[in-house]
């Protein structure tokens, strides 16, 4: 499956980088928008048709489908806390789901916990946190239970001694140093180079090689990696 992500994936090069296309509507809805991605609806999007693809599932309401699986804590959508808002627990989740397997501690990687609480901590930049109150408890409850969470990380120094062992559409996480926050961004493996939606570049694009590109992001620990299972 990795190979079907990476080909779907390098369709969407030079498509727009739009933050928040999830976040349009009050109600929360399963949408799925192919003409403008952020760095997540870009791998959740290439990740979800290879998925479709794989079961020969061709119509877009399988898409939808698939999306709201992988989106969605247990693959139920409900209102906005069923969402897997934060990377950490999208990687749990999905992990329990069987779409992926965290195969950080196998390259080497090293035991790492988070102090999650950025949302609850900042809730004027969700309007869904602002207009809805009782969301903020069940969001800092969400936090508090991945904050005691162990992950596993490839720090910075280490990451080029293990390209070598990763695969065209293997998901990249970039574990932060920033406050209150898990991973700040994702993309995916195309050869040996980071392959995603960049709010710098406004586009999708194929950027430098993963270890390149990790050591210019001055707040990245390093990176978690999940492989896509195979159906």
């Amino acid at each position: 499956i990795c190979v079907i992500i990476s080909r779907i994936a390098v369709t969407f090069v030079d498509t727009s980088y739009v933050a928040g296309t999830l976040d349009r509507k009050e109600v929360e809805e399963a949408v799925v928008n192919l003409e403008e991605l952020d760095c997540v609806t870009f791998v959740e999007n290439s990740l979800c048709i290879a998925r479709c693809i794989k079961k020969q599932h061709f119509r877009f309401s399988d898409l939808v489908d698939e999306v709201i699986y992988t989106r969605y804590r247990d693959g139920k959508l409900g209102d906005y806390t069923t969402r897997l808002h934060y990377t950490s627990e999208w990687i749990i989740n999905n992990i329990k789901k069987g779409v992926v397997e965290d195969i950080t501690e196998s390259l080497g990687g090293t035991k790492h916990k988070f102090n999650i609480n950025f949302m609850s901590n900042n809730i004027e930049f969700y309007p869904a946190l602002q207009n809805n109150k009782q969301y903020i408890q069940k969001i800092k409850n969400i936090e508090e239970f991945l904050s005691e969470q162990t992950f596993f990380v490839i720090y910075k120094r280490n990451i080029k001694s293990v390209i070598k062992k990763l695969r065209d559409g293997d998901i990249i996480l970039i574990a932060t140093s920033a406050k209150g926050v898990d991973y700040s961004h994702v993309g995916l493996l195309f050869n040996r180079k980071m392959l995603h939606a960049s709010s710098k570049h406004k586009k999708v694009l194929i950027d430098k090689s993963l270890d390149v590109y990790i050591r210019g992001n001055k707040k990245a620990i390093g990176i978690t990696v999940l492989r896509p299972i195979a159906l």
